[in-house]
């Protein structure tokens, strides 16, 4: 460990004719060598980073490999900095964090974070490692957080993990293989996230691992340009253990997410939601989930998905606009508990002929559903499956399909009906809506099943 040139040039930095320290690793130049206050030697380098840090909080890391075998500790006031050629990397079967914040029961002030990457080497970590031993980045309680220009690969638990942080900026930082969730964000507020991803967590660790988590009581987060990529879980997800705060003014614009194993995005426990563009694709379980959410609004989206392309319940103050939605597999379905859901200028296109497009789910309460705008279609036709189908013993206080279409792709397919109303189910209104068809179904364009209260049709055509 070199403590600096001559003590003079450590009190020069503190004093300001630098504003930072300066460290080298055992790999970087021979120019760097000579021009650092500390240098590393290629094992447990968390030495000198912590000495560095002990003297003055404000370091540069020149380019290179740094080894740590214990964790970095971030006390107030941290700046750390590099060019982005820098890799701090856990050694083998270590059982720490990379870095924490030094302070987790009382929290810190003002860490900042620039331009490296934390490597996890989760490949030659031992999976008896207790639950929650070795982690990219821990942060808690943090105050004043800034982090720019990251990546936390190959964490054998979280590549990052976040708790009741605040006033937080986040541009550019990406999350890549964990066991565990792969960015946790955990009662976090005030913060804006910018151009970030979290993929490929594995499940190895625990059995449902999300790309980002973001859970029990988060508050004024907006984050723009934000993905996850074939994650062992979900990929987007908001929600709340029990005994926390809802999560409340939550703001996303721009997500993309694919291949997840369950759904690309789920909106649960949150007041206050705002979705501004979002592309999910090729989901396993479905795209969208929500539930237990007010005052939501979903707007400019594509999803297409095996499973079930959305699914909504229990939700107050929710508005769906101008989307395309394409099934593959399973219908979109409408759960219990919905209140004031406006569904505008969305087009539902069900591929898959074994399955309704939109199905209302059996004995659920619905109070003032309107779909205004777009359309409702099976591709293709199979025997008892129809673009509509309200279930059964529905309760519903209004109902109303508006200026839109409702069919089959194929028009010149044969098909039992295009509109399926259960038995018992009332207050129903199609408005101007488009029932065209070649061949005329089977059993008529909208077949009844029974006990039926309130159905109208206004200005409707193909009847």
């Amino acid at each position: 460990m070199k403590l600096g040139r001559n003590r003079n040039t450590i009190m020069n930095a503190v004093m300001g004719k630098q504003r930072f320290l300066t460290i080298a690793a055992n790999d970087s130049t021979s120019q760097h060598k000579n021009a650092a206050n500390f240098i590393c030697d290629g094992a447990n380098d968390e030495v000198q980073i912590n000495a560095a840090l002990s003297e003055y909080p404000r370091i540069i890391l020149y380019g290179g490999n740094y080894i740590i075998g214990a964790k970095i500790s971030l006390p107030s006031n941290t700046c750390i900095k590099s060019d982005g050629s820098v890799t701090l990397s856990l050694s083998n079967n270590a059982d720490c964090n990379i870095m924490e914040n030094s302070d987790m029961s009382n929290g810190n002030n003002n860490v900042t974070l620039m331009g490296f990457t934390l490597d996890g080497n989760r490949d030659n970590m031992t999976s008896d490692l207790p639950t929650y031993a070795s982690n990219g980045l821990w942060l808690e309680k943090v105050s004043g957080l800034k982090m720019v220009n990251l990546n936390s690969n190959n964490g054998l638990d979280y590549c990052i993990y976040m708790e009741t942080c605040n006033n937080i900026t986040v541009n550019n930082v990406h999350c890549d293989t964990s066991g565990r969730d792969g960015w946790p964000i955990d009662t976090c507020n005030n913060g804006t996230f910018t151009n970030i991803s979290s993929n490929n967590t594995t499940g190895d660790r625990h059995t449902a691992c999300n790309g980002f988590e973001i859970e029990n009581g988060c508050s004024n987060l907006t984050f723009t340009t934000i993905s996850a990529v074939n994650n062992y879980a979900g990929g987007v997800v908001t929600k709340t253990h029990a005994g926390y705060d809802r999560n409340s003014n939550i703001v996303f614009n721009d997500i993309t997410t694919s291949g997840n194993t369950q759904y690309g995005c789920v909106f649960g426990h949150v007041n206050g939601l705002t979705v501004n563009g979002m592309q999910l694709s090729e989901e396993v379980a479905g795209g969208m989930y929500m539930t237990s959410v007010t005052g939501a609004s979903v707007n400019d989206f594509v999803i297409s998905a095996y499973g079930k392309v959305f699914c909504l319940q229990y939700g107050i103050d929710v508005t769906l606009s101008n989307g395309t939605v394409t099934g593959s597999r399973y219908p979109a379905m409408l759960g219990h508990g919905l209140q004031n859901l406006l569904i505008e200028n969305v087009d539902l296109l069900q591929n898959y002929a074994a399955v309704n497009a939109l199905q209302i789910s059996n004995g659920v309460t619905i109070t003032n559903f309107q779909w205004n705008g777009g359309s409702i279609k099976l591709r293709e036709v199979g025997h008892n499956y129809e673009p509509l189908r309200i279930g059964d013993d529905c309760t519903v206080s209004q109902m109303v399909f508006s200026n839109m279409q409702i069919r089959c792709q194929n028009a010149d397919r044969n098909n039992l009906t295009l509109v399926d109303i259960g038995l018992n189910v009332s207050n129903i209104e199609f408005d101007t809506v488009d029932f065209s068809y070649d061949i005329l179904p089977a059993n008529g364009v909208v077949y009844q099943e029974g006990g039926n209260s309130n159905i109208t049709f206004n200005n409707c055509t193909g009847l």
